[in-house]
């Protein structure tokens, strides 16, 4: 690649062209003008010489021609000259420098000739008797109006060509001067040239750079002041400009990350070109690296990679549903997308949004499943009372015995009926609570823990005696809860019957009330069955059994962990298990610490 040059040089190699090419046609010109000068001049004088012998030979006969050879050889001496005579047939009468005897016709040279004609003849050449380059210029003789020889005059141009290379020298060293002069002139204006526009060129790079705050000084000449002020203009167009996309970008992004819905691009290409941080959490994608990777290749899930094929194909919006299998379990999502347009560019990527709906598809999971529980522990007593009063009104109510017993089973499944009916109003009443966040157990006064313990295990003492399992119950007795008593104990009492119904007889269950990093922890532990890790997460549902036959055959509803979820929830705490098959479970109370 050829090396660029800096202005500098070039200004200053262009001025110096044009002044060298300036003295050399200068210097010509002079030295052609000289030469011509002086070359007129000479033969001028030498014309005036020829006239001055032809003056002095109007006194004698060219016939007398030792006389003439004698005038020509004298006039030489004085007027530093050549003269020689010819007659009209060109052979040489008289000649300054040589005797004529010795000498050829002349009849041919020109500047004879010419004058034999009746002109001045003019003419440089060599001369092979002087060898030496000669001017001669001859004039015709006349005597009465005839033209009887000629004389001529001549002299070496040694004198001229001295003079003419004194002058060369003198132009030469003349333009070698100016020329330096000029190139220190050059120089000079080239840098005052440069220099400013070297500070724009630093200047453009500052703002190439992102310096939009520095501004550059107007030079002097217009041309470049007006530059600079564009330059000046269009850094703070682009200052603007910058502020206003970022400003837009920083607002985007904080819409994008404050966003609960994934967001991600992807070009024509199905590359992931952006994601904010829902989408990245829902499809467990890479925290670095993500960008410009396929999206096929980071969340392999094949409806999830049609309906992106679909976004990018249609320019319809498309939506759709798919399921996740991720680390936490299975996730719902909610997929809308659509083609991306940039400017006149149709179809540069799409955009996919990302909306999960696991919890909301697990709620009407819930839903359904409450739904077909409520009717089947509904419907098993209610066929029982229909069944028994119908054997009754077939005959049965006449034997006594039977009536009885058939009437007990009524009473049975009546009190099961009413029992069931109390736990959903107790937990309508929890759930309204929770929603409203009504006074009366946000406004409760503290109570102490071990007393609403040491209740709950007084009235769970008949049943764990008759089964023969042992109740014990620790609690600091300085330890207060924020919470309704009433309440805490028909949780604890929920968990506690819990614990003593699938607890084999002799097994201890334990209640401990605890403070734990600014909680008030209380645990019911009991060495029963255990629980099945598949049915930990649903086991506070209402009217979810891990054993449907078994939770009858104890007598429960299937909604006393659903009341002590909702109980623990109003007073603004939660509620865990942790079991193993065959070892037993813990149930976990956590409330916060009541403020002072």
């Amino acid at each position: 690649m050829r090396r660029k040059k800096r202005i500098l040089w070039h200004l200053l190699a262009w001025n110096l062209a044009i002044v060298v090419l300036a003295v050399v046609a200068a210097s010509w010109h002079a030295t052609v003008t000289v030469h011509d000068t002086s070359q007129r001049e000479n033969e001028a004088a030498l014309g005036d010489l020829a006239r001055l012998v032809e003056h002095d030979l109007e006194g004698l006969r060219l016939e007398d021609e030792a006389a003439v050879d004698a005038l020509c050889k004298h006039t030489g001496e004085l007027g530093s000259a050549r003269f020689t005579v010819v007659d009209l047939s060109g052979r040489v009468i008289g000649d300054s420098a040589e005797s004529p005897a010795v000498m050829d016709n002349h009849g041919s040279r020109p500047e004879l000739r010419a004058a034999l004609q009746g002109d001045v003849g003019t003419s440089i050449r060599y001369s092979h008797t002087l060898r030496a380059e000669l001017v001669y210029v001859a004039l015709p003789l006349r005597l009465d109006g005839r033209i009887i020889g000629a004389v001529r005059a001549a002299r070496p141009l040694t004198q001229l060509q001295t003079a003419l290379a004194a002058v060369q020298r003198r132009v030469v060293a003349t333009g070698v001067f100016i020329a330096l002069l000029a190139a220190l002139a050059s120089l000079i204006v080239a840098r005052r040239l440069s220099r400013p526009i070297e500070h724009l060129r630093l200047g453009a790079e500052r703002f190439a750079a992102g310096d939009l705050e520095h501004r550059l000084r107007e030079p002097e000449p217009v041309e470049l002041a007006e530059l600079a002020r564009t330059l000046n203009q269009m850094a703070e167009q682009m200052a603007a400009r910058i502020a206003t996309v970022t400003r837009q970008h920083n607002d985007l992004e904080a819409v994008l990350k404050s966003m609960a819905e994934g967001v991600l691009a992807v070009d024509n290409q199905g590359r992931l070109i952006t994601a904010n941080r829902a989408a990245v959490a829902m499809l467990e994608l890479p925290l670095a690296g993500m960008q410009g990777r396929p999206l096929q290749t980071l969340v392999r899930n094949p409806a999830l990679q049609r309906l992106v094929t679909d976004a990018l194909q249609q320019e319809q919006p498309v939506e759709g549903e798919v399921v996740l299998h991720g680390q936490a379990g299975e996730c719902y999502l909610q997929v809308h997308g659509a083609a991306l347009s940039t400017g006149r560019t149709p179809g540069a990527g799409a955009v996919i949004v990302l909306n999960d709906v696991t919890r909301l598809r697990r709620l009407e999971q819930v839903r359904r499943d409450f739904v077909a529980n409520v009717s089947h522990e509904l419907r098993t007593p209610i066929t029982s009372l229909k069944g028994f009063v119908e054997t009754l009104l077939g005959g049965a109510m006449h034997e006594p015995e039977n009536a009885e017993r058939f009437l007990r089973i009524i009473l049975r499944q009546a009190d099961r009926l009413n029992a069931i009916i109390a736990d959903l109003l107790l937990l309508a009443q929890m759930e309204q609570a929770g929603k409203e966040k009504s006074e009366t157990v946000e406004g409760v006064k503290t109570a102490r823990l071990d007393e609403v313990l040491q209740a709950a295990v007084t009235a769970c003492h008949a049943k764990a005696e008759s089964r023969s399992i042992p109740v014990s119950s620790t609690c600091p007795g300085a330890l207060l809860v924020g919470a309704d008593a009433h309440l805490l104990e028909q949780a604890v009492v929920n968990l506690l019957d819990n614990a003593i119904n699938y607890s084999e007889s002799g097994r201890p269950v334990q209640l401990v009330g605890r403070e734990h990093e600014g909680e008030v922890l209380i645990e019911v532990r009991d060495q029963g069955c255990g629980i099945a890790v598949q049915h930990l997460t649903r086991i506070f549902e209402r009217f979810y059994r891990v054993d449907k036959a078994r939770s009858r055959e104890v007598g429960g509803t299937g909604l006393g962990l659903a009341i002590v979820k909702h109980i623990v929830q109003v007073h603004g705490g939660s509620v865990s298990v942790s079991s193993e098959l065959g070892k037993g479970s813990v149930f976990t109370i956590r409330l916060p610490v009541p403020k002072p």
